[in-house]
């Protein structure tokens, strides 16, 4: 403008006066349309972000409620019960006590738990320490939205039941069950099991053994992806796992099959990486890095069903995913990148109408690539670099896009910031990210989070480690306007709408150019 005469530099008294400036106000607030976050503190205790798969969390169909279980890693690893609703209410709360002479004794096995949904409530198992100390079994336990829960009986009375995972199952015949998987792992036993439910919830004593890799042997060993955990699929009325084994190569394999009342399981196998490589850390379920081993893998279906995509680390420095058609019984396997040295990857993955949004944190970057059924990505975009943690995604078919939870490093107290970006399944990423929590007095990260269906868009519920604490955040649908930024028209197109000098337009502008050290002279 000063280039083409249409303004002149003057300086002004008021400059270096702060008592002689003057504020305006141009643009209201609530044109901002910003989202309300509400901060809903579940557990004070000790949580570690460092086990942080051991937060799980479930929604009902009507999305009206969710299940958190947890437990504590103060010395009694306690189970942790939260139920909320839609407004982040709690309204169901029990805490499994560590008392080992009550029947209600609940002592958690290194965090290993899981939890899933139906209409009425929520089944959580675990793998529970027994009394004696010596051994380990899976529970189950149900716990309605209010009231209180069943007492926990076991599955199978064994030893070494590590693991667990929940899936509700709804067979196209109608017949409806609570599927719980785990692995067991002896020096002579090493398989997967599938058990099957009644809607009781009552162990049916109707299994299913899956052996991946020929007869059971000590070095065969199974680690199981909880954090994607046993997921099952209403458009082919499946249920499916991936696990990997201790081979020479540590295959990754995925668990394929379904359930009906009277024929019982139907399960096949199916491979997804036997290549030469080591495909991430020994799936050691007994020893002592016995919980590392679900680190690299995260496992989601599309949201329309029907195609699955997994992530793990194809060896110690790459990063791969595969796909998988269930229909066809098709892999797509591709290698996503190669940082060249050691690292560790931690992806989640979330299922979209059409596309996957696969994210990762390594060396202190998140990464996004948007993922397609025939195994083809969008490359890699990095929301942040140097000084991040965990990142967390989720999909709000309502609204069409990817929330992204990550945290940031604080440069003044070394201490994590929690935010929120949006990308479209476009590839649009947001001009702006939503800080949820900007206190620099604690580290907030996320560990799971969650859009409760059913509203256009959804609530984002974001599950964070903070401190030790456990707590979540609510982000009301209030997304800001845009995602992407709109250009600024051309000064032509607006010299039409003033009049003289007085005009609106002018008087703005007059005062926007004044407050920037800038005065026109002949714009209109």
């Amino acid at each position: 403008m000063i280039d083409n005469n249409h303004a002149v530099v003057e300086d002004y008294p008021n400059d270096f006066d702060p008592s002689q400036w003057n504020l305006y106000i141009e643009y209201p607030i609530q044109n901002e349309k910003l989202p309300t976050i509400t901060r809903i503190p579940l557990h004070s205790g000790a949580i570690a972000n460092s086990t942080s798969w051991g937060v799980r969390v479930a929604v009902t169909p009507d999305g009206n409620y969710i299940g958190v279980a947890f437990s504590d890693y103060g010395g009694d690893y306690t189970l942790h019960v939260r139920i909320l609703d839609r407004e982040g209410n709690i309204v169901n709360s029990y805490d499994y006590g560590p008392d080992k002479g009550s029947d209600w004794y609940a002592n958690v096995w290194r965090g290993m738990l899981d939890i899933a949904a139906n209409e009425t409530g929520f089944m959580v198992a675990w793998t529970n320490l027994t009394r004696s100390g010596n051994s380990r079994v899976v529970l189950y336990s149900f716990v309605p939205v209010t009231g209180t829960p069943t007492q926990p009986q076991h599955i199978y009375l064994d030893t070494y039941q590590n693991h667990p995972l929940v899936a509700f199952f709804e067979h196209s015949n109608g017949t409806r069950w609570w599927i719980i998987g785990y692995g067991k792992q002896t020096t002579s036993v090493s398989r997967y099991t599938l058990n099957l439910l009644d809607l009781t919830p009552q162990y049916t004593n109707r299994f299913a053994n899956v052996n991946l890799a020929g007869a059971p042997a000590a070095d065969v060993k199974i680690g199981v992806d909880v954090m994607g955990g046993l997921i099952f699929d209403n458009v082919t009325k499946s249920f499916l796992v991936v696990a990997r084994n201790k081979t020479t190569d540590h295959n990754i394999i995925g668990i394929h099959g379904n359930s009906h009342s009277t024929l019982g399981f139907f399960i096949f196998t199916y491979t997804i990486d036997s290549r030469t490589g080591d495909q991430g850390p020994e799936p050691d379920m007994t020893g002592s890095y016995s919980y590392y081993n679900v680190y690299p893998m995260y496992t989601a279906l599309l949201g329309s069903g029907r195609y699955l995509l997994t992530a793990y680390n194809e060896n110690s420095s790459a990063l791969a995913y595969a796909v998988f058609d269930l229909d066809t019984k098709i892999v797509s396997r591709i290698s996503l990148y190669d940082y060249g040295s050691a690292t560790t990857y931690y992806p989640w993955i979330a299922g979209g109408s059409g596309k996957w949004l696969l994210a990762y944190s390594a060396r202190g970057y998140v990464n996004i690539t948007l993922v397609s059924p025939d195994g083809s990505n969008t490359g890699l975009v990095s929301l942040a670099d140097r000084s991040s943690s965990y990142v967390r995604v989720a999909y709000d078919a309502g609204a069409g896009l990817f929330p992204v939870a990550y945290s940031v490093r604080d440069l003044g107290t070394s201490n994590y910031d929690l935010f929120l970006a949006l990308v479209g399944e476009d590839g649009g990423i947001g001009s702006f990210v939503i800080p949820v929590s900007t206190d620099d007095s604690v580290s907030n990260i996320p560990v799971n989070m969650v859009v409760l269906p059913g509203g256009s868009p959804g609530t984002v519920v974001v599950f964070a480690v903070e401190g030790n604490d456990l707590v979540a955040y609510y982000v009301s649908s209030n997304y800001p306007e845009t995602l992407q930024p709109m250009p600024i028209p051309e000064p032509v197109i607006v010299s039409l709408a003033v009049a003289g000098t007085g005009g609106a337009l002018v008087t703005y502008i007059r005062r926007r150019l004044k407050r920037s050290k800038l005065s026109f002279t002949n714009l209109f």
